[in-house]
């Protein structure tokens, strides 16, 4: 059994038919286009209530760091589609019984493959976590000075 660097401890085998019954859900799939519609909604409106503003506000470093992460996942988002469901729709293979992620971990590839894992996981735990907080705060859930 082949098995990830990142997980010795048990084979990619595993990993990916364990996890693909939760990502390739459908229902989570049709809850991520949500996500995604919504974001793209509050960033527009948000956009345009600050391009209103007379005087323009320095947000404090954790929003621009949050509007950052975002960024890098909004850019993230194509490749990531194109590479892990577009093959399948179009029958070519299905991205669980495909290497591809193996192949990204070793040779010269990796030099880009592992950084780029690696921001693309902080940049979506940041975006997450600092998100609720942040949507908290302007739905008033939580107090504006908590934190």
């Amino acid at each position: 059994m082949s098995q990830l660097p990142i997980f010795p401890f048990i084979g990619k085998t595993d990993v990916m038919s364990i996890s693909s019954k939760f990502y390739q859900n459908p229902l989570i799939e049709a809850g991520l286009a949500l996500s995604l519609v919504v974001h793209g909604a509050a960033s527009m409106a948000l956009m345009a209530h600050r391009a209103q503003a007379e005087t323009p506000v320095r947000e404090p470093w954790y929003v621009e760091l949050n509007r950052a992460a975002g960024t890098v996942l909004l850019l993230a988002m194509p490749g990531h589609i194109g590479a892990t469901r577009l093959f399948s729709l179009f029958g070519k293979w299905r991205p669980s019984e495909y290497d591809a992620i193996r192949a990204t971990f070793v040779g010269p590839i990796s030099l880009f493959f592992i950084p780029y894992y690696t921001i693309l996981a902080a940049s979506g735990i940041y975006h997450t976590c600092q998100g609720i907080v942040l949507s908290a705060r302007r739905l008033q859930w939580i107090p504006m000075n908590w934190y």
